[in-house]
């Protein structure tokens, strides 16, 4: 019976990976999902987007968890980036966190919801922010933009490259 179980449990990763939604390569913050986003936008108008953000956590900013970050994105997107931390949780190897955050440019704004990972050894970031609309040029955005980088521990600053997606109907 247990052989029979491990089948289809084999069966249905190797599914899982075969239609992007797991990347053995880019772990589940995989840079695949860009691709298979673009490829699903239909008559939308898709934008490839790519750079770096800086940005600094901000205590006691009225958030649920008393923190905020705020940076500057450059490379593709132009602009500021503005997190309020609505989830932090402590774990034995990663922290996570949540966040509603935008992304202000000088045609529009990005609406994103924002989940991160960050490793408690070495302070390297993975992060998932997921377009959820937008204004200006962004008027109805959806998309992803994915980031990894780490923390400085000595000036507390994240730096973060981001690769991403962005679609517009």
């Amino acid at each position: 019976m247990l052989r029979g179980f491990r089948f289809y449990i084999i069966l249905f990763l190797i599914a899982l990976v075969s239609a992007g939604v797991v990347s053995a390569q880019d772990d589940d913050f995989g840079y695949g999902q860009l691709d298979a986003m673009a490829a699903r936008a239909g008559n939308g108008a898709v934008t490839r987007v790519q750079g770096s953000i800086t940005l600094q956590i901000v205590p006691g900013c009225g958030s649920p968890t008393g923190l905020c970050s705020e940076g500057v994105v450059t490379g593709d997107l132009e602009g500021t980036l503005f997190s309020n931390i609505t989830s932090f949780v402590e774990g034995n190897n990663f922290n996570r966190a949540t966040a509603d955050t935008t992304i202000t440019t000088a045609d529009g704004t990005l609406i994103i919801q924002l989940t991160a990972r960050i490793r408690v050894s070495d302070g390297s970031s993975a992060t998932r922010l997921r377009i959820v609309d937008g204004t200006g040029i962004y008027d109805g955005a959806r998309g992803l933009i994915i980031s990894r980088g780490g923390i400085d521990p000595n000036t507390g600053l994240e730096i973060v490259d981001y690769r991403g997606v962005i679609v517009v109907r």
